[in-house]
């Protein structure tokens, strides 16, 4: 079984031990990487309040990690209409690399869906952005979420917006089990700004 809970620093050395496995994996099949990825570290003293930086384990191993962040509401490439509607973003997913015919990604959106509909209020969508088109249509044909559109970044690189919509799974917790931490719901999702930087996961292998 899957066991999703928040990260904090005293996991930094499990934490650093996959992002160097995955920076590897990146480097040998000439993918995008970003090494330590500094701006996900500095947001694990932030959880429970603009960010959750929730890792995935299996009998006791780290075998994944995702940030969950309170929508920016200027957040780039999404219409005002959309903005108004309550929503979450992941802004990194990433794997370790022995887990690459898991379907990892598959596991997680339904276990994104499942908790941010338990959320109060609840938020209507998580949404995140990819620069890949293969991965956006995998995370669309496999791991249900809606290929919205394709925009430009600020910095000029074209991505791929897409929304999970929030949706309660009755039967996932017999597959992912979610730590009594995690029940904490994140800030008031209209008293808190993240980062006007775009949601680019590192996404998870497949």
């Amino acid at each position: 079984m899957y066991v999703m809970r928040l990260l904090s620093h005293a996991d930094r050395p499990r934490i650093d031990a996959l992002l160097t496995a995955r920076t590897l994996w990146d480097q040998q099949h000439q993918r995008p990487h970003h090494g330590q990825n500094p701006a996900l570290l500095s947001q694990l003293a932030d959880s429970h309040q603009s960010a959750q930086v929730i890792g995935m384990e299996e009998d006791g191993q780290l075998v994944g990690m995702l940030t969950l962040m309170v929508r920016e509401p200027g957040l780039v490439g999404w219409t005002a209409e959309e903005r108004q509607e309550e929503a979450l973003s992941v802004t990194t997913a990433i794997a370790h690399p022995a887990q690459h015919d898991q379907h990892l990604a598959r596991i997680a959106s339904l276990w994104l869906a499942d908790y941010i509909a338990r959320l109060p209020g609840p938020p209507i969508w998580v949404r995140s952005a990819v620069r890949e088109s293969r991965l956006a249509l995998y995370l669309k044909d496999v791991c249900g979420w809606q290929l919205v559109r394709g925009a430009r970044d600020p910095d000029g690189h074209r991505s791929y917006r897409l929304q999970l919509r929030a949706q309660i799974r009755p039967g996932l917790p017999h597959l992912v089990a979610s730590d009594a931490e995690l029940a904490a719901p994140l800030a008031d999702l209209e008293s808190v700004s993240v980062s006007d930087a775009p949601a680019r996961p590192d996404l998870l292998p497949r």
